[in-house]
C-alpha cells in the first residue's frame, strides 16, 4: 500500500508472456498476471472464448485462491453460482448414497440410504454453469489482449530470443515466455515431454460418463424436492450418479459415470452420441428417484474420461511451462481440477512477478514446478482413486464405517491446504535458486577473468626479451 493506503501498481516488466489456451485456466492465468504488471497476450484457438462441459463446483480452497488473484473473481463466481436450497444442509459438499439396494445395505424399502454427508464449512455446495463463469472472468480481461482463431502447431525455445510460435493461421508470434493453458491435448504438453514420452499423450481411464440438464420443478416431481434441490451422490458397484442443482434453482444436471468393461476407447472422438435405452439399462435396478429422471434427459451422450500419466516436469528448463489440465489432467470425480489449475496460476505468476529479468525466466519457472507438480500430480491419482471409492472398489461392500470414513476424510488434503505458506515457500525457493544462479554466473566470471590474465601474463613474458626497433 502506498502512504495514502491505496494500492501500488507493481513496475511493468521487461519481458513478455503469451498464454496459450481460453478456457479458465487461461483466462485466470491472465488474470493473475495482469494483476503483477506483467505483459501479457492470451492466444485461443477457437472464434471466442470456449468452456465445454455442465456444472463446475469450487471446495473452500479453491474459494479462497480466487479471493487471492482477484476478489472480483470470487464476486463473478458467486454472482452465477446455485447453492443447496435446503438452509439445513448449506454447509453439505455431497450426500452419499447408495443407488442399488442389497442385502448388504441397511435400508427402508424405496429409499437411498445415507452413507456420509460429507461437509465444506462455509461453502456448502455451490455449482455455476462453465460458460457462465468463465463469461464472468472475461470481463476482467481488456479485450485487446485475448486474440481469436490463433491455434498453436508448434513452438521452438531459442533460448534469449525467446519463443517463436506457428499458428494454424500463418502467423508466427514471439513472446518472451510462453504458458501451456490448452487443456488435456495440450500441443505444449508435447513440446515440453517430447512426443515419444507416454506421458505426453492423454491415457483413457476405463470409464465414461452420460450428461444430462433438465427443468428443476420435473426434476423435483421426479425425484422429491430433497434430492432435486441439493447435490447428491449416488454410488454402486461399478457406477455413480450425481445430481446438483444449476442456474439458481431453475435446472438440475444429471451426471452418470460408469465402468467400461474392457475398459478401452477406440472411437477417435471424445464425446459420442448414445441410445437412450443403453442408459436405462446401466441403471437398471437402482433405485426409483434416479430412474426418474431419465426420461426427462433430451440429450444423449456419452463423455469418455481421460487423464494424465505423471509428468516428469512442468517446464522445459526455459522458457516454457505448463498450467491446469496441460500439465495434470484428472478425473472431475473430486470436482478440483479448476481449482488446481487456479493455484497454479496464483504461484506462477507470483513467480514471474519476483523477477524482473528475462534471463530469470527459467528459474522462475523451475520453481513453480518444484512447487507446485507434487500435489497437482496427486490429485490425478487421488481422483481415479475417488472414482473407485464411488463405484464401492475401494472398500469391502457392506462396510458401512470404511466407506464413509474414506468419503469423510478424502478431500481435507485439498480443502485444508495453506495456499499463502506455499507462496512463502515458493518464493524462498526462487530466492535461493538465483543466489545459486548468480553465484554460479559469478564463478564463471571469475574463471572467465582468470584465464584471461593467464593468456595475458603469458603472452608478455613470452615478448620480455623482444625489443622493438621504428
Amino acid at each position: 500500500m502506498g502512504s495514502l493506503g491505496l494500492p501500488v501498481t507493481p513496475p511493468r516488466k521487461r519481458f513478455s508472456v503469451a498464454v496459450i489456451g481460453g478456457g479458465i485456466g487461461g483466462v485466470v492465468t491472465t488474470i493473475a498476471l495482469l494483476r503483477k504488471n506483467i505483459d501479457v497476450q492470451l492466444y485461443e484457438a477457437t472464434a471466442d472464448y470456449r468452456e465445454l462441459g455442465g456444472g463446475i463446483i469450487f471446495g473452500p480452497n479453491t474459494v479462497r485462491i480466487m479471493e487471492l488473484i482477484d476478489p472480483a473473481m470470487l464476486q463473478g463466481y458467486l454472482s452465477t453460482a446455485t447453492h443447496n436450497k435446503w438452509e439445513s444442509k448449506s454447509d453439505i459438499w455431497w450426500e452419499f448414497r447408495h443407488g442399488i439396494m442389497h442385502d448388504k445395505v441397511a435400508h427402508k424399502e424405496g429409499e437411498a440410504n445415507l452413507v456420509a454427508a460429507v461437509k465444506a464449512p462455509g461453502v456448502g455446495h455451490a455449482s455455476a454453469r462453465r460458460p457462465h463463469f468463465l463469461a464472468e472472468l472475461v470481463k476482467l480481461i481488456p479485450k485487446n489482449i485475448t486474440h481469436f482463431g490463433k491455434r498453436l502447431v508448434s513452438a521452438q525455445d531459442q533460448g534469449e530470443d525467446g519463443v517463436e510460435m506457428n499458428f494454424l493461421d500463418g502467423t508466427i508470434i514471439r513472446a518472451d515466455a510462453v504458458i501451456g493453458c490448452d487443456g488435456i491435448k495440450s500441443q505444449l504438453r508435447k513440446a515440453v515431454l517430447g512426443k515419444d514420452d507416454p506421458a505426453a499423450w492423454p491415457s483413457f481411464t476405463g470409464k465414461y460418463a452420460w450428461r444430462g440438464l433438465m427443468p428443476m420443478d420435473k426434476a423435483v416431481a421426479a425425484m422429491g424436492e430433497e434430492y432435486a434441490t441439493n447435490a447428491q451422490m449416488f454410488v454402486a458397484e461399478h457406477a455413480h450418479v450425481f445430481t446438483l442443482p444449476l442456474e439458481k434453482g431453475t435446472m438440475m444436471q444429471m451426471v452418470t459415470t460408469v465402468m467400461k468393461p474392457d475398459r478401452k476407447w477406440e472411437h477417435e472422438k471424445w464425446v459420442i452420441e448414445a441410445d437412450q435405452d443403453e442408459l436405462f439399462k446401466e441403471l437398471d435396478g437402482w433405485i426409483e428417484p434416479v430412474r426418474n429422471l431419465l426420461p426427462l434427459i433430451e440429450t444423449h451422450e456419452i463423455w469418455a474420461l481421460f487423464d494424465h500419466p505423471p509428468a516428469r516436469t512442468y517446464t522445459n528448463g526455459s522458457r516454457i511451462c505448463l498450467l491446469g489440465d496441460a500439465a495434470h489432467a484428472s478425473t472431475p470425480h473430486q470436482g478440483s481440477g479448476g481449482g488446481m489449475a487456479m493455484e497454479d496460476a496464483f504461484i506462477l505468476s507470483n513467480m514471474l512477478a519476483d523477477i524482473s529479468s528475462p534471463q530469470d525466466i527459467g528459474i522462475a519457472f523451475k520453481t513453480y514446478d518444484a512447487i507446485r507438480r507434487p500435489r497437482s500430480q496427486r490429485l490425478v491419482t487421488s481422483s481415479r482413486e475417488a472414482g473407485e471409492v464411488y463405484h464401492l472398489e475401494a472398500t469391502p461392500l457392506g462396510d458401512e464405517d470404511a466407506l464413509r470414513e474414506n468419503l469423510e476424510n478424502r478431500y481435507k488434503w485439498i480443502w485444508n491446504h495453506d495456499q499463502k505458506q506455499e507462496l512463502a515457500e515458493a518464493l524462498a525457493l526462487l530466492a535461493k535458486e538465483r543466489a545459486a544462479a548468480a553465484l554460479k554466473e559469478a564463478e564463471a566470471m571469475a574463471l572467465l577473468a582468470k584465464e584471461r590474465a593467464e593468456v595475458v601474463e603469458k603472452h608478455l613474458t613470452q615478448n620480455a626479451g623482444e625489443v622493438t626497433v621504428y
